[in-house]
């Protein structure tokens, strides 16, 4: 029996492409990156770098007119065809409350925008 993707997701998934600065636990300087996709439970970022899984990151997340930051850890990285970047999967693994309550609003808004029609 084949599964997709879809069903493997406990949380559902927004399309984001918003900026990202993260800091690789523990290194000195934030770097850019860009969102692809977004849930409560996590995201899908699109990176020039390969960084392996289990890599904890410390994210910012530009939405609307706030930073949304969390900590996340690397499960998966996929290279892209024909492009030099790299899919990474990440899951968050450290969110404080109030940044888990404006994360799950947003999503739940944009979720509830793409049912009746709206622009994002």
């Amino acid at each position: 029996m084949a599964f997709s993707l879809q069903e493997k997701r406990q949380f559902p998934r927004i399309s984001v492409h918003a900026p990202i600065r993260y800091q690789i636990r523990g290194q000195g300087e934030f770097e850019n990156l860009t969102c692809d996709n977004l849930s409560t439970g996590g995201a899908c970022l699109i990176s020039d770098k390969m960084l392996p899984p289990a890599t904890t990151l410390m994210i910012e997340i530009q939405l609307l007119s706030r930073v949304f930051k969390a900590i996340g850890r690397i499960v998966w990285a996929n290279s892209l065809a024909h492009s030099y970047n790299t899919q990474l999967g990440v899951q968050f693994i450290e969110v404080d409350p109030k940044e888990g309550k404006f994360l799950k609003d947003f999503v739940n808004m944009k979720l509830s925008n793409n049912q009746t029609g709206k622009e994002q």
